[in-house]
């Protein structure tokens, strides 16, 4: 019996838990629309069918009452000389039929209500163990999934894998490998290859990180450039609680980064106990790199709002913000989300996109 795991792969479980999460939330959505549909037919027959049926059964009987009337006033009138009545009867007959009608679409929109509630109430019933695999089970897995690539990454960083494990960990994760320029999956285009590669160029090497100057006056506040609401639910499908930096801990910021444009939060380093790993770098397109400064996490992100959440990426992972630049107040677009294997997990670079 071997003495030593036989790590292939490092990239597999993190492959796996990306498709467990977007399955788990595609699922949901799923889900979501059926229910929303049936609901929505539902308030349909019941505020909009019914109720309309109904007033036409009144306005369709006054209608008969008048046609019956015309005839009572038809026939009175033979003795002056009026032969016919045909077409007061026939006027009576297509008021009748209309009654009939309006009372039997009354008919069929308290059937279908019946029926689209008992469905309703199967529906819910049939999903129930859906629903649970989807909001218990699957993050129970996703997390899962994630200690075991964290323990699997530290047994290969320690040699308990051999040479070429380690070595092959050290190709799949720039920040670890000590260079930014580090292998990228082949599966990106070459322009975000190039994208990702000229941001991870911008980042501080993990020694820059400790000589930076601590600044606890500096009020960075990137609530100014908080997440909107949809994008930070897809962002924080790929984070963990437990991963989030803790509030005394710093993070690297560049001067500057506060009124970009556009800026990029990826964790770089491994975290301790004062630094949360994270790095906050304009995207400039001048190449010009600004100073940086270890700045409390606190003093940069809010911690009750969305982006806080998101910082419980794991290492390697980052994503890129779109902004209005020198505004206050300001709801980002998260540009795309990318894994340390340089794949854009979601989003696009395409600022258009």
């Amino acid at each position: 019996m071997p003495d030593k795991a036989d790590v292939r792969s490092l990239d597999v479980l993190g492959d796996m838990r990306r498709s467990v999460i977007l399955f788990q939330e595609e699922a949901k959505q799923s889900l979501s629309v059926a229910s929303a549909e049936i609901q929505r037919t539902l308030q349909w027959v019941e505020h909009d069918r019914l109720p309309f049926w109904k007033s036409e059964v009144n306005r369709r009987h006054d209608a008969l009452m008048k046609a019956k009337r015309d005839l009572q006033q038809a026939e009175s009138q033979k003795k002056f000389g009026k032969v016919s009545t045909v077409d007061e009867r026939k006027e009576v007959r297509r008021r009748e039929e209309a009654v009939h009608e309006a009372r039997e679409k009354v008919n069929s929109c308290q059937k279908m209500l019946r029926v689209l509630d008992k469905e309703l109430t199967n529906y819910y019933g049939g999903v129930q163990g859906v629903s649970r695999l989807l909001e218990v089970d699957l993050p129970k897995a996703s997390h899962r999934l994630k200690r075991m690539g964290d323990v699997l990454a530290e047994y290969a960083q320690g040699g308990g894998g051999g040479q070429a494990s380690a070595a092959q960990h050290a190709q799949t994760r720039p920040e670890t490998a000590g260079t930014a320029s580090a292998p990228v999956a082949t599966g990106v285009p070459r322009a975000d290859v190039s994208t990702l590669n000229k941001l991870r160029q911008r980042v501080p090497r993990e020694g820059a990180r400790a000589e930076a100057t601590r600044e606890s006056r500096v009020k960075v506040k990137l609530i100014q450039r908080e997440l909107n609401q949809a994008h930070a639910d897809r962002v924080v499908l790929f984070a963990e609680d437990e991963d989030q930096p803790e509030k005394g801990q710093t993070m690297l910021v560049e001067t500057g980064a506060e009124s970009a444009e556009a800026i990029a939060l990826v964790r770089t380093a491994p975290v301790d106990e004062e630094d949360s790993g994270w790095t906050v770098v304009r995207l400039a397109t001048d190449g010009a790199m600004g100073t940086f400064l270890r700045v409390p996490v606190t003093r940069v992100v809010d911690t009750e709002t969305p982006t806080f959440r998101a910082l419980g990426l794991d290492q390697g992972w980052g994503m890129l913000l779109d902004g209005a630049g020198e505004g206050y107040d300001v709801r980002a677009d998260v540009r795309c989300v990318f894994d340390q294997r340089d794949h854009v997990v979601w989003g696009t670079l395409d600022r258009s996109g």
